[in-house]
């Protein structure tokens, strides 16, 4: 939650979602263990204060259905998550065990993969 709310210090309605591994992480899909927070926040925001060493930025337009709240956190959905990851080359085998976890777990329907 900290880390999505870190870019409205200075700018109140400015979002970021948690993203990329970190959502794999919190869905549970696949073992990954991110050592730094990433979040996504939107491509037109710039940040001109340091970011700080345990936040990992990511920028992209994000649609609405791109974006769910999970325990009160914006968090990427499933299907971005694991495409935003494929895009970054996280590696092939950690892209298919979220895949066949999303399955498994029910948070990626058969049209979604």
């Amino acid at each position: 939650m900290e880390a999505t709310l870190w870019p409205q210090v200075r700018r109140p309605h400015t979002w970021a979602v948690l993203s990329h591994e970190s959502a794999l992480a919190l869905y549970e899909l696949s073992d990954a263990s991110p050592s730094k927070v990433h979040i996504t926040l939107p491509a037109t925001v710039r940040i001109r204060r340091e970011v700080p060493r345990h936040l990992t930025l990511h920028r992209a337009t994000l649609e609405a259905r791109d974006v769910k709240i999970v325990e009160g956190i914006r968090v990427t959905t499933p299907e971005r998550t694991i495409r935003d990851v494929h895009a970054n080359h996280i590696g092939g085998a950690m892209v298919r065990q979220a895949i066949l976890d999303g399955r498994r777990t029910g948070h990626l329907t058969a049209e979604q993969e």
